[in-house]
């Protein structure tokens, strides 16, 4: 894993830490299972999941080709300068 690095103001008093990615996500990780556990029902419904055998396989079987978009994910159409003017502006002749 990287190196943990500490960044300090101009009295060395440490003010911010950089950590490496990895790190970061596993700690993250942590909390969230933490913060998890504190209900006796959520603690209950982890390990028995984590005990489970049988479930749903989680492994993708039909990727979609690149540059095709997911079936039902259409981009919103553009709106002309027109459309996004609610209020039409007053012609004024000099």
């Amino acid at each position: 894993m990287g190196q943990i690095q500490y960044i300090c103001d101009e009295n060395q008093t440490i003010t911010a830490v950089i950590v490496p990615i990895e790190l970061w996500r596993e700690l993250q990780a942590e909390k969230e299972t933490a913060y998890l556990l504190k209900s006796e029902t959520m603690k209950r419904r982890l390990l028995t999941a984590k005990s489970r055998k049988e479930g749903i396989s989680f492994t993708i079987t039909n990727r979609p080709q690149p540059g095709v978009p997911l079936t039902g994910v259409r981009p919103r159409p553009a709106q002309s300068r027109r459309s996004q003017s609610h209020k039409k502006r007053p012609v004024v002749n000099e």
